[in-house]
């Protein structure tokens, strides 16, 4: 199996988890760089929410390839003792390994997260996602912080991986699902056609387009289908998403997103004062107020203004 990039091999792993779709217990956790464009599709796909999960290889500084351990967030440290002694690793040199990948995973946690803490997994499925299994180790590291934080369920997911590594981490969690493991398996690379290197800002984008992507339904209210034809929903304008919002009643509504608005609505809406509005766009003054009410107590509060409709989620 080969992949085109890590968003074709985030698509594709998407399908071998449609059993966590929608789930308000579900997140993904992704591994930088990398993990976190795999991540990004599955997320979205699976409308839960995606966060990062900042994990470092601990190499030798003279010898970079060389992996001799793992770490986590909260000083978790996993180290090859095989390793260790069968190179006659000094205590000096291990200290200055652990030192370095230290201050990279403190630069890559405020790059990635700036002040924002990690998220409770207490009684939550997490999915581990990554762009590949080689060794492991940087996803044993992860595994372990994620039963740190008392998550409910851990699955790993990755596109491709070695055989041995994944029935190694098998025995570690709830369930590894990995859509590739060749059997002259010699680096995850060699599957893709585009592995080039990801950059911090890659990261960040993705991370915030899926928190984007999230902000404007909650997953218990609304199911994401692949896009409608404009003209379903009385529109010309192209839509890049459409969604259908369950009511309390057998209704639904339908609505569109095209360039993060809101710009189209069917369905049955009760009447709402114009200050029940709040848009992130500024305060334009909107010929009329719709509010639709969701499951759970909510209201989606839609505002017209013009050829544009703006909405908010509100209690």
């Amino acid at each position: 199996m080969t992949f085109t990039d890590r968003f074709h091999a985030g698509r594709l792993l998407s399908a071998s988890l449609v059993s966590y779709r929608d789930r308000t217990d579900v997140i993904v956790m992704a591994l930088p760089r990398g993990g976190v464009l795999v991540g990004y599709e599955v997320a979205t796909r699976l409308q839960v929410p995606l966060d990062v999960l900042v994990v470092r290889k601990i190499s030798l500084p003279d010898f970079p390839e060389m992996a001799i351990g793992a770490m986590a967030p909260d000083g978790i440290n996993i180290l090859s003792e095989r390793i260790i002694k069968r190179f006659r690793i000094s205590p000096e040199i291990l200290g200055r390994a652990i030192a370095a990948e230290e201050e990279e995973l403190r630069r890559r946690t405020h790059c990635y997260r700036e002040d924002r803490s990690y998220p409770d997994l207490h009684e939550k499925t997490v999915i581990l996602v990554d762009d590949g299994l080689a060794t492991g180790r940087t996803m044993g590291a992860a595994i372990t912080w994620t039963r740190s934080r008392e998550a409910k369920e851990i699955v790993v997911a990755v596109p491709v991986g070695a055989a041995e590594t994944c029935l190694s981490l098998s025995k570690e969690v709830d369930r590894v699902i990995c859509l590739s493991m060749p059997a002259d398996f010699q680096a995850v690379g060699l599957t893709y056609l585009d592995f080039r290197q990801v950059t911090d800002a890659e990261v960040i984008a993705a991370l915030r387009k899926a928190e984007e992507d999230q902000s404007f339904s909650p997953s218990s209210a609304a199911n994401w289908p692949s896009a409608l034809p404009a003209n379903r929903l009385g529109s010309e304008i192209p839509l890049v998403k459409t969604a259908r919002i369950k009511l309390s009643s057998p209704q639904a509504a339908e609505i569109g997103l095209t360039d993060g608005r809101i710009v189209c609505i069917k369905g049955e809406a009760a009447r709402e004062p114009i200050n029940a509005i709040a848009s992130a766009k500024g305060s334009p003054h909107y010929h009329s107020t719709f509010g639709v009410p969701l499951e759970g107590g909510q209201v989606l509060v839609v505002g017209v203004d013009g050829s544009h409709l703006d909405a908010v989620f509100k209690n």
